[in-house]
């Protein structure tokens, strides 16, 4: 299994009709290149998207469902998607938001706490604390992904991003260190890294995480949800 570990079978441009489906990074490498000047346009997009604060759950949410069409190779105009997205899934957007600001902080409160108490037990509960953390950004990978493409009630979004991100975790942990490495290096090195950030780093996270997602939602989510909707035809 490659890279990322995706295998479509539609065919790219200028390829001959016999030629095996490009999969892994040659796929991601592929759409990239393409896509690679409205990634720059869909972060700045982001970015003016979220000057009202209160906007930024359903801001993600738009973008992740354009960087969801890339993935998928399918035809799309960005600003007419991003805005239909945007309306279309703001409310789901921004309870996941909501969902996530809310354990974040509590999160970093138990951490803070832990790291000015002493004591072994507490030292515990720092590396406990901090490896619960990583695995919540790593099922943030998922949830909006899921969030802005399937009807499912937020903890069933957040069930089913857990399961996959166990499944597929030597991918999401990939993902979430390449992800979690750009905005580092675009936050530390400001403001050498401002046309970074307004241009690039947030709509190739989404890309990213959006191409690790993908697979395993249409393998499992997608699967499961058309075979009960037979079920319930029949």
């Amino acid at each position: 299994m490659r890279l990322f570990f995706f295998d479509y079978n539609k065919e790219g441009r200028g390829v001959s009709k016999d030629a095996p489906p490009k999969e892994g990074l040659a796929l991601f490498g592929d759409i990239f290149a393409r896509e690679f000047t409205s990634l720059l346009k869909l972060n700045l997009l982001f970015i003016i998207c979220c000057i009202p604060i209160i906007s930024i759950g359903p801001a993600i949410g738009a973008m992740t469902s354009v960087t969801v069409k890339m993935v998928q190779d399918k035809p799309s105009d960005l600003f007419y998607d991003f805005k239909e997205a945007f309306k279309k899934n703001w409310k789901q957007s921004f309870l996941v938001w909501l969902f996530v600001i809310a354990f974040m902080v509590i999160l970093g409160r138990l951490l803070a706490f832990c790291i000015a108490t002493e004591g072994l037990i507490y030292s515990i509960a720092t590396s406990i604390i901090i490896i619960i953390g990583v695995f919540f950004c790593i099922i943030l990978i998922y949830i909006y992904p899921m969030s802005i493409g399937i009807n499912l009630p937020l903890r069933i979004i957040v069930k089913n991003s857990m399961l996959l991100s166990v499944v597929y975790m030597k991918y999401s942990f990939v993902t979430f260190i390449l992800c979690i490495s750009l905005i580092e290096i675009s936050i530390l090195f400001c403001p050498f890294t401002i046309p970074v950030l307004f241009l690039f780093t947030f709509s190739f996270c989404s890309f990213l995480s959006s191409f690790c997602a993908w697979n395993g939602i249409k393998k499992y989510i997608l699967k499961s949800e058309k075979e009960r909707n037979s079920e319930d035809r029949e």
